[in-house]
């Protein structure tokens, strides 16, 4: 083939190459007036197919599916919707809304009804409750509210141009019948001992975990919901850090946790591994669906090792199908001498003697309550990105508290 030939032949490579190269240019610009012409017609379908209040019916449905265990409780929801042109508020609930939380919040009465009419509303004063949600049986979840609605009260303090503005916690019947099987004298009160001028169900606000609260910015007759799931874990570690409340244990349980902490003694002595009373109980209490990674419980058993001046028992309460994984960690890959295991027995006894202990590590989000209430040295799991998200709760209070330590995997 001559130099002539050659040249020729590469030209022709050439221009198919241009061609081709221009072809797929014109390709990927018709692909991107496709997708911007689907794109369109898809919202204008949707634009028809939703009603003229169909904000109304997200916040309804939203409302109903609290209460159904199969919708995910929303962590934090925003009030900035303006459904109805009244100026002083940003929410306005319908009446069948109305009834939903009058009967979760157990009112059986009528507005008209006369409740305590006697009883003035305090200037300044508006009042937060928790809605149940699904599982109102739910232990961990009523302590949660519990100790959320406490903070919230005893930590929002705020003022407007004239008065004070604070907040007042009021409790389900049922709430406090759970609370007064573990504790002792706690100060509650139910939102029937208010005259109903002091709130308005039509205008409450539901709050998450970190919803903001501007007292402020509301009229005065505007009740607070706390959503079912919510953690206000901001406030609950500022009440432990700087108002430690003084929780009173009830006596047929406090006796029953004296006598099983008295047992752990007895066994350290005969085992020869301490012979007087300077012990320090770790609480550590795993239920079944916890997640955190073997490791973690050695590392985290090794820190109160060494920073402990007491001889250590770790108290450990393990669900029944999680005893094998227990015994494994806590009995054979441990350098503790010291260990009691048992498994899990009742709510309120497992409850008290883990907030009896000493110090604790943190396995899931219970711990953090037990570890709240000893006020002892606690050790959290330090989450990844990748972690169960009910591993961030203890993180983030951890980094609130003086005497809470965190610890990764990879630590």
């Amino acid at each position: 083939m001559t130099s002539y030939e050659r040249l020729k032949s590469r030209g022709n490579v050439i221009n198919i190459a241009k061609k081709f190269t221009r072809l797929m240019q014109l390709n990927s610009r018709f692909c991107m007036l496709a997708s911007f012409i689907s794109i369109i017609f898809i919202f204008l379908i949707l634009l028809n197919q939703i009603p003229s209040n169909g904000r109304a019916e997200k916040l309804h449905k939203y409302i109903l599916n609290i209460f159904e265990k199969s919708c995910p409780s929303i962590k934090s929801v925003q009030h900035k919707i303006s459904i109805n042109s009244d100026d002083d508020y940003e929410i306005l609930w319908g009446n069948e809304t109305i009834e939903l939380f009058k009967d979760q919040l157990g009112m059986t009465f009528s507005d008209d009804d006369d409740v305590n009419d006697n009883m003035k509303c305090r200037s300044g004063e508006f009042l937060i409750s928790a809605l149940p949600g699904p599982d109102e049986e739910n232990f961990s979840e009523v302590l949660w509210q519990y100790f959320s609605l406490d903070a919230l009260e005893q930590m929002t303090q705020q003022c407007d141009d004239e008065k004070r503005l604070f907040l007042k916690a009021v409790y389900t019947e049922r709430m406090i019948s759970h609370l007064n099987q573990i504790f002792d004298g706690l100060p509650l009160e139910t939102i029937t001992n208010f005259p109903s001028s002091c709130y308005n169900l039509k205008y409450a606000k539901i709050i998450g975990n970190i919803s903001p609260i501007e007292l402020n910015k509301i009229a005065s007759n505007t009740p607070f919901l706390l959503d079912p799931k919510a953690k206000r874990w901001k406030e609950i570690s500022m009440r432990f850090q700087e108002k430690r409340p003084f929780l009173r244990m009830k006596e047929k349980f406090a006796r029953k946790v004296h006598q099983e902490l008295e047992i752990a003694k007895t066994v350290s002595r005969i085992r020869g591994s301490h012979d007087d009373d300077n012990f320090n109980f770790v609480g550590v209490y795993i239920k079944n669906n916890d997640k955190l990674p073997p490791e973690y419980y050695t590392k985290a058993m090794n820190y109160h090792q060494k920073n402990s001046t007491k001889h250590n028992i770790f108290v450990v309460i393990c669900d029944q199908p999680k005893l094998t994984f227990c015994r494994e960690i806590f009995l054979r890959n441990t350098t503790a001498n010291d260990v009691h295991l048992t498994g899990k027995s009742m709510d309120t006894f497992d409850f008290i003697l883990m907030s009896t202990c000493n110090s604790t590590i943190v396995s899931n989000e219970m711990g953090v309550l037990h570890a709240l209430i000893n006020g002892g040295i606690t050790v959290t799991f330090k989450p990844g990105l990748k972690n169960d998200p009910e591993s961030y709760v203890p993180w983030l209070i951890s980094e609130k508290m003086d005497n809470w330590h965190s610890i990764g995997s990879n630590a």
